[in-house]
């Protein structure tokens, strides 16, 4: 508590002495709480290295096993699943028994887990197989366990600490792109995901064992007692149209922002691009992104969440119409960077706003099953665009259906209201 003019002030309230001292209250809470929110974001950003890298190994998986598109695009899907699937479990897990014991073993079966699609056989069964096991190890140090440490930890800068935990995701596209076309053209496209459980397991398991705090019982109690753990229920959620509201634009923004993510470089290509050439436009991606979720985060925590998403959804729609009009460099640059704002605000969005509407006192599993949808619809939309192109010969159809679906988002984020918490 802080003490203002012989009066106690707890660092949630929301009165007149409570607001008068956020900037303070913010300091203290960083701290503490940095050394969790520097690894959450290295971790939220190796989760998705594997997924990320089908946006460049594709073709070379391709000609190496004879697939089609979609059947290769399915391990997306499959990823998609297992996150719908896991997240509700593991955000409820990181609320009972803290985060250093899912994150720290997590990290460990998500560097073995890796190995399996190296090991992937000729078979498309295989190539299945192993994207079930690896998909498993990339949610046990996903955005849903964080998500879920973090929010109950800051409360006066709670949106900058989550927008600087999933700004680690903006890595990926930053990174993943170029070292993967490299690694793949110098050696074999396998060797990427062997690169990826030693750092998994070299660098990410090391430093999460160092870092983590230990939580005991007493530390437990003492977050679950704060004021700031109220809320709704998971079923007071879910019986909810706010929710289901919520949770239908973020399907439609993330549907969008899947799609791009992962078939902008075939767009590009079928524009003539090279491969590097493709993957280095399309990289511009992960710093938009970054930039996006550091200042989203910034802002979340002064602006009204609901209308800031429903002007940044509109991005991507511009994003869609480069793609579909512009054919010279300059113009395309603009499409990944318009593409990583929007999934950069997203993210944060999603994760800030369910503690604004329904607080934290179910907080992990109720993030969970949305975050569940966003990565299902993550997961579907490339598969869908492969489907598309597959049938008409261009990404149009898919872009103009895109287009469509982000002005929906938009709209539906404006009906949400004021905050509840």
């Amino acid at each position: 508590m802080t003490q203002i003019s012989g009066e106690f002030v707890e660092p949630w309230a929301d009165g007149p002495l409570g607001r008068s001292v956020p900037q303070r209250l913010a300091k203290e809470e960083w701290a503490r709480q940095w050394p969790l929110v520097a690894v959450a974001a290295l971790a939220t950003g190796t989760s998705t290295a594997s997924f990320i890298s089908l946006s460049t190994l594709l073709p070379a998986i391709l000609a190496e096993n004879g697939w089609t598109r979609v059947q290769a695009m399915s391990a997306a899907l499959i990823f998609s699943i297992s996150a719908l699937l896991l997240s509700p479990f593991l955000g409820r897990l990181v609320d009972r028994v803290g985060i250093r014991r899912v994150a720290v073993p997590g990290a460990a079966i998500f560097a073995l887990c890796q190995c399996a699609i190296g090991f992937s056989g000729h078979s498309i069964e295989s190539w299945w197989g192993s994207w079930v096991v690896a998909s498993v190890g990339m949610q046990l140090i996903g955005p849903a366990v964080w998500a879920a440490a973090i929010a109950p930890r800051f409360v006066k800068s709670r949106g900058l600490a989550l927008g600087l935990t999933m700004a680690g995701a903006g890595l990926s596209p930053l990174l993943v792109p170029v070292v993967s076309t490299m690694v793949s053209e110098a050696i074999h496209w396998r060797y990427f995901y062997f690169l990826l459980s030693g750092f998994g397991l070299l660098v990410l398991l090391p430093l999460l064992y160092a870092t983590l705090p230990r939580e005991g019982q007493a530390e437990r109690r003492s977050v679950e007692q704060l004021p700031s753990k109220a809320g709704a229920s998971l079923g007071e959620a879910l019986a909810s149209s706010l929710y289901w509201r919520l949770l239908l634009a973020i399907l439609l923004v993330s549907a969008t922002i899947g799609f791009l993510l992962l078939t902008m470089p075939y767009v590009l290509a079928d524009k003539g691009y090279s491969a590097m050439a493709a993957a280095t436009i399309a990289s511009i991606y992960g710093p938009a992104q970054i930039i996006s979720r550091i200042g989203g985060g910034y802002l979340l925590d002064r602006v009204r969440g609901d209308l800031l998403a429903a002007f940044i959804f509109l991005l991507p729609m511009v994003a869609c119409l480069l793609l579909l009009k512009a054919d010279t460099g300059p113009w395309l640059m603009l499409a990944p960077a318009f593409a990583g704002f929007a999934a950069g605000v997203e993210v944060d969005v999603m994760a800030y706003l369910i503690s604004r509407y329904f607080g934290l006192r179910q907080y992990g599993a109720i993030y969970g099953i949305l975050f569940g949808v966003f990565s299902i619809s993550l997961g579907t939309a490339p598969l869908i665009g492969a489907m598309l192109r597959q049938a008409y010969g261009s990404y149009e159809p898919a872009l103009w259906i895109a287009s469509v679906a982000l002005l929906a988002s938009s709209a539906i984020m404006c009906t949400l209201g004021r905050y509840r918490y």
